[in-house]
């Protein structure tokens, strides 16, 4: 069985939902961010390194999630538009 964590957070007008599952046979752990905006999912990002702890996956998806958001934001998300065009 697999161990899985969830962490869901808003972020500028986004939804964030985090999920990293439990080590794999070689010790890393894997998951993904979804990016959420008007209730229609716009993005998801991997982890894109090796992580050895289910906490370090998690911090790295969220500062993943909040750069993308960050760079993706500005008059669009302000003027209520779509994040991604």
């Amino acid at each position: 069985m697999t161990n899985m964590a969830v962490h869901r957070f808003a972020y500028r007008g986004c939804d964030v939902s985090i999920c990293v599952e439990g080590m794999n046979a070689d010790g890393a752990v894997t998951g993904y961010a979804s990016v959420s905006f008007a209730g229609e999912e716009v993005r998801t990002l991997a982890a894109e390194a090796i992580h050895r702890s289910g906490a370090a996956a998690m911090s790295a998806l969220a500062r993943q999630a909040r750069h993308l958001i960050d760079s993706s934001t500005g008059s669009k998300v302000d003027a209520g538009r779509t994040l991604f065009p």
